[in-house]
């Protein structure tokens, strides 16, 4: 089951339809709760039969450690771990992603002006399928036969992103005794995180297995505007980064540790975060500011910048974080071991 457990702005989550009344629709009220008391939406999506993919990963992680205690005041631990995590990827290759580098704008989708329906162009033009063809029960899907599907296989990584195999994760400690009542401790260590599959990386939900059809600015009588099914409405979709490094942190600590009158332990502790190539995802296929108000009456779908979509959700690896801090504590250690 590829359904979203949270919808996307302008998509859904629910096989009957999903509405969305806001204030600024084109066209409206002014007001969302009047908008909805008139069937006035912003944006209506509706997907189609569920899809099933069956996903596959390996982790491979390889490590090294040691302690060494060269004097009796100073302890030192070192280490490296090599990680190797290929992407995810489907045993049948019934998984698809839209890929920039493959939108033609020479085949791009023609879109009545006035009802946003698709009148003509490539239906599928972007959307890349991983391999060179369906393998096992794959064969069997109903589009496998379609040769606009077919087309749609490019020689791309089962996994759609790279495989990185410079994930190294040095890690360095160091604890020397100054003098029976203090203690001095360093450390630092570069760690990743793998991302596992998410609502942002199902890619088997999105088409052509499991369509999910948008419209905006219509109206809850006639979503799709006119009769018959809506099947010339525009995709939305999720996409994965190319690249998608995988997460990385890089920490750093020193403290210093004194004894004190009155069986006081004093720990002044100093903790460094820098992270880099955090996920974080956002619609790619967005209108510029003042595209609406300088097009009055031509809906939203013929303004996008990728004709024939609705909602384009990219996640990629590009976030950055900075995490700075100075701890100061004061405990009452007592002969028994217990502490206030």
């Amino acid at each position: 089951d590829q359904i979203n457990v949270a919808a996307i702005p302008g998509g859904t989550n629910n096989q009957n339809g999903r509405f969305e009344f806001q204030d600024n629709r084109a066209g409206g009220t002014g007001l969302s709760v009047s908008n909805a008391a008139l069937g006035l939406f912003s944006n209506y999506a509706e997907i189609g039969q569920r899809a099933l993919t069956k996903w596959r990963a390996l982790a491979t992680d390889v490590f090294v450690q040691d302690s060494w205690k060269p004097t009796d005041r100073l302890t030192i631990e070192g280490g490296v771990r090599w990680a190797f995590w290929p992407p995810w990827h489907s045993t049948t290759n019934n998984i698809a992603n839209f890929d920039p580098r493959f939108y033609d704008a020479a085949r791009a989708a023609v879109i009545d002006r006035s009802t946003g329906r698709l009148v003509g162009g490539d239906r599928f033009n972007g959307i890349v399928l991983p391999g060179n063809g369906f393998e096992g029960e794959g064969k069997d899907l109903v589009v496998a036969s379609d040769p606009r599907v077919q087309a749609l296989f490019r020689g791309e990584p089962r996994g759609f992103s790279q495989t990185h195999h410079n994930a190294l994760e040095p890690r360095f400690g160091l604890a020397y005794s100054v003098n029976e009542k203090t203690v001095a401790r360093l450390s630092a260590g570069i760690f990743h995180n793998r991302v596992t599959l998410n609502d942002s990386t199902v890619l088997g939900g999105n088409p052509p297995f499991q369509p999910m059809v948008t419209v905006a600015n219509g109206a809850a009588d006639n979503p799709g505007g006119g009769a018959g099914a809506s099947t010339d409405l525009p995709f939305g979709i999720n996409a994965q980064d190319t690249v998608f490094k995988h997460p990385t942190a890089y920490t750093w600590a020193a403290s210093l540790q004194r004894q004190v009158p009155l069986g006081i332990v004093v720990d002044v502790t100093y903790v460094g975060r820098k992270g880099r190539y955090l996920q974080r995802e956002f619609n790619i296929n967005q209108l510029t500011a003042g595209t609406i108000q300088a097009n009055p009456g031509v809906n939203i779908a013929a303004l996008r910048p990728y004709k024939g979509y609705g909602a384009i959700r990219l996640s990629e690896n590009s976030g950055r974080s900075i995490y700075n801090s100075l701890q100061i504590s004061a405990d009452r250690r007592y002969s028994n071991g217990f502490k206030l």
